[in-house]
């Protein structure tokens, strides 16, 4: 791995061990951590995440767009009508 790498996790919060995450960025191990999933959704006042430098967290909304919530609408009703056919 490279020098002072910057870790990106959108896939699962629980993907990454938080503790040694928290140590390796106070180490300066790890240059930063960009997450949008967390081990316990929705985010809480306890998170050990919040208000540590170097940690960025985003909500995981990236594909709540317009045009995704009325695809996602129309499937569902779509596949209700059709199961119960």
């Amino acid at each position: 791995m490279k020098k002072y790498p910057i870790i990106i996790n959108t896939f699962r919060g629980k993907l990454i061990d938080i503790d040694s995450l928290i140590d390796a960025i106070e180490k300066n191990q790890i240059k930063g951590y960009l997450t949008d999933v967390l081990a316990e959704e929705p985010i809480h006042e306890e998170e050990k995440l919040i208000g540590i430098k170097d940690i960025i967290i985003t909500p995981h909304i990236g594909s709540r767009t317009y045009q995704s919530v009325q695809r996602q609408g129309s499937c569902s009703i779509n596949n209700l009508i059709n199961n119960l056919i």
